[in-house]
């Protein structure tokens, strides 16, 4: 904590500093990091070598186009060729990514970048007027482990199991008492549905922060109306963690000093600002699993227009994502996909799946398997999902070599039934 705390020293005026000197430092940033990924990694030193390119060529911003996108299909093929020489799971942060493809992704992120994630994490909240001696409250799937900080009553945050019944999440709610409160839209949503009269009458929070799926407008203006309080929405992936973040006016800020964004047409070339791209993403802080030019299969647009609120990151809105659908149960109660998806992903063996509710009382779930795939391991997934869904849910299991898309999209939980 006393390293974040020194980075967020570091940082903090960064999103105040003048364009021209926030692009030395991204350019700066981005020789270091392609200089240490074409030379400490297999993916990046071939894919330099196939493009005819070395890491002398890319001196500029306008430079990065001479490197040719990274798919996640090409990830998911070999992902430890990502992993640079001196960096594997046992001295690192090792996390998953399913997202919008439902292929499972391995990410390493080395204890320094997570360091400088903590500190723009912190800048953030800070501009949301989180103050260090104010409680948080998380509503995710892994605990969150004590700081020395949080002994002191300082930076307190309090873990809610995603996976818990919506009633159960708001009594912890009460009982907490946050002042900031941390979710996904989907998860905020079941827990408006599940709300009664009453359970809000002691809660005031400062904010909500509403993360890693798309923020609609219907679900904010909910959100708020229902905690009388504002949401604020950040656009964050487990490959580069921050991308960009809402300033006070709701303005969405790319963090220029983590990450390069590239707004792409279907044949790589920049987009203008105000047009439609594919948003392509380098992190400039990682060195355990460089991504670099790596196409995060979302829809962005770049503008060109400052933000009111006076700071000089750069702005952009994120137009299409990652969206799943609620399952529908019997009784009519709703099932968030943040609550279905880690009970599948774990199943070892799993290469890709989608979960399709056909009817009320049937769900399929459609599995690319590897030769770790067990019966045993397929029924406890059905174990996990059954004492998840709580209702007379029939589910079964489809093999196949490959799951069809749409535009390289998937939807990893997908109803057909009315909501």
């Amino acid at each position: 904590m006393f390293q974040s705390a020194y980075e967020y020293a570091q940082i903090v005026r960064n999103p105040w500093k003048d364009p021209a000197e926030l692009k030395r430092i991204q350019e700066k940033m981005m020789r270091n990091i392609i200089h240490f990924a074409y030379y400490n990694t297999k993916f990046y030193r071939e894919k330099f070598t196939e493009a005819g390119i070395t890491p002398s060529d890319i001196r500029t911003l306008e430079d990065m186009g001479k490197i040719p996108v990274t798919t996640k299909d090409e990830v998911r093929k070999n992902p430890e060729s990502l992993f640079a020489s001196g960096y594997d799971r046992t001295n690192c942060i090792v996390q998953q990514t399913t997202g919008s493809t439902g292929k499972i992704i391995p990410v390493l992120h080395d204890h320094k970048a997570y360091t400088h994630f903590h500190a723009i994490g912190l800048r953030t909240f800070w501009d949301w007027g989180y103050r260090p001696w104010e409680k948080i409250a998380l509503i995710r799937h892994d605990k969150c482990e004590k700081m020395l900080f949080e002994y002191l009553g300082l930076f307190r945050r309090f873990y809610i199991s995603i996976l818990a019944p919506e009633q159960e999440q708001i009594e912890m709610i009460k009982k907490i008492n946050p002042d900031v409160l941390c979710a996904y839209p989907s998860t905020i949503k079941s827990i408006m549905f599940a709300l009664k009269e009453g359970d809000l009458d002691r809660i005031t929070l400062k904010f909500i922060n509403l993360n890693s799926e798309i923020l609609t407008e219907k679900v904010r203006t909910q959100t708020r109306k229902t905690f009388n309080c504002d949401v604020y929405d950040e656009y964050s992936t487990y490959e580069v963690v921050s991308i960009a973040q809402e300033c006070p006016l709701h303005g969405y800020h790319i963090d220029v000093d983590n990450v390069i964004l590239n707004f792409l047409d279907c044949d790589d070339e920049e987009v203008s600002p105000g047009e439609r791209g594919r948003v392509v993403v380098t992190s400039l802080v990682n060195k355990a699993m460089p991504f670099i030019r790596y196409d995060l299969d979302d829809i962005g647009i770049l503008s060109d227009c400052p933000c009111q609120c006076g700071r000089t990151f750069p702005v952009m809105q994120l137009v299409e994502g990652r969206t799943d659908d609620f399952l529908v149960m019997p009784s009519g109660a709703l099932v968030s996909p943040r609550k279905v998806v880690p009970l599948v992903e774990i199943t070892p063996g799993l290469e890709e799946f989608q979960v399709v509710q056909k009817t009320c009382n049937l769900v399929t779930i459609s599995v690319v398997k590897n030769d770790n795939y067990t019966l045993q391991g397929e029924e406890k997934m059905k174990e996990r999902l059954k004492d998840l869904f709580r209702e007379d849910i029939t589910i079964e299991t489809e093999y196949t070599d490959v799951i069809p898309r749409k535009k390289g999209k998937l939807r990893i939980v997908y109803s057909m039934v009315n909501q």
